[in-house]
């Protein structure tokens, strides 16, 4: 094969790559609306570009800068991650296998994963050593990132587990690893919230799993996980422990009492001066089109807002668009309720 064909072979697939994106996107948006419909011919463009990606990716090399693209778009979007977890499912079912270096896209996503999970740790100490004054501003755009790719690789992980792509005792070795082997140590702020999150995610499944090998004998994944909300109930209990964090484990621990359906309750903790403006009683009537187009601008003089409203509306961004996806619609004027 030319060289030529091996680069017109890349771009197909990054093409096709794009597009898968930009159809999650709007499935997103649409669904955020209510306005979703899968019909057939959404369906088929779907299968359409997987099949394009599939018989595109003809080397093992393109094969790994497609899953990276993928990858990295997933857990940089942890909203979409559902739909991204179901798009790796297709792919893996679609994709040829290599023979000669036996590289599949279930094997070089799994290996990314762990690469980026054992890579925490390594990322932390490096943002440790930026302590010198002019690295400051780096240090903190490093450390929301390096939090942005934990946690969102954690969300992928775990759908993926509930895709049955990844076996329970992986996400079981994640959670014991998150909240450490010993019990006398107090994990970090990180990994709290990162194990919070993580079980948000898996601990549904977990308790409905069948037997898991625990280091002792076999035992039900539901008692291993009992296991699990027993710590977290006791780091809860320790003075050092931020409100911050203390509530978030008292979520999770709420959510797995209530049989994991979400009671829309939540609670958090704000510091003294936020509690005070969310004792101001406010009204928000904005529907999210309207909201995409005037984040950042003034809001119309007849709708009574706060700041603390203002943060909710960013939150509801958020949620079904990441920053620079965001970007990239408003200026392209793509309509949140199309369908691809």
């Amino acid at each position: 094969m030319t060289e030529k064909n091996m680069e017109d072979a890349k771009l197909v697939c990054f093409r096709s790559v794009v597009l898968l994106q930009d159809w999650i996107t709007c499935k997103a948006l649409a669904l955020e609306e209510k306005s979703w419909i899968m019909d057939q011919t959404a369906e088929q463009k779907y299968l359409a570009l997987i099949s394009h990606l599939t018989r595109s990716c003809i080397t093992s090399d393109i094969l790994k800068s497609v899953t990276t693209l993928i990858f990295d778009k997933a857990i940089l979007e942890p909203t979409f991650c559902p739909m991204y977890a179901q798009l790796c499912c297709d792919i893996c079912d679609k994709m040829p296998t290599f023979p000669s270096s036996k590289i599949t896209f279930k094997k070089v996503l799994l290996d990314t994963i762990q690469t980026v999970y054992e890579g925490t740790d390594e990322l932390s100490n490096e943002i440790r050593k930026m302590n010198a004054p002019d690295q400051e501003e780096e240090r903190k755009d490093t450390e929301r990132l390096s939090k942005l790719r934990t946690l969102g690789n954690l969300r992928l992980c775990g759908e993926l587990f509930l895709k049955r792509k990844i076996p329970k005792k992986i996400v079981h070795h994640i959670v014991q690893e998150l909240l450490g082997a010993d019990e006398k140590m107090c994990p970090s702020e990180e990994n709290l919230e990162a194990v919070c999150l993580f079980l948000k995610t898996v601990g549904k499944k977990l308790d409905g799993s069948e037997s898991v090998e625990s280091s002792l004998s076999l035992t039900s994944s539901k008692q291993v996980n009992d296991v699990y909300f027993r710590r977290l109930e006791s780091l809860s209990n320790r003075p050092q422990m931020s409100m911050r964090i203390k509530f978030m484990i008292r979520n999770i621990i709420d959510l797995r009492s209530n049989h994991w359906i979400p009671s829309g309750k939540e609670s958090y903790f704000y510091p003294l001066k936020q509690q005070r403006k969310i004792g101001d009683s406010f009204q928000i009537d904005v529907t999210l089109p309207k909201l995409l187009y005037n984040i950042g601008q003034e809001p119309n003089s007849d709708v009574r807002i706060n700041q603390c409203a203002r943060d909710e509306y960013i939150d509801k961004v958020q949620r079904v668009l990441s920053a620079i996806e965001f970007q990239r619609i408003r200026k392209l004027k793509i309509s949140p309720s199309c369908v691809i």
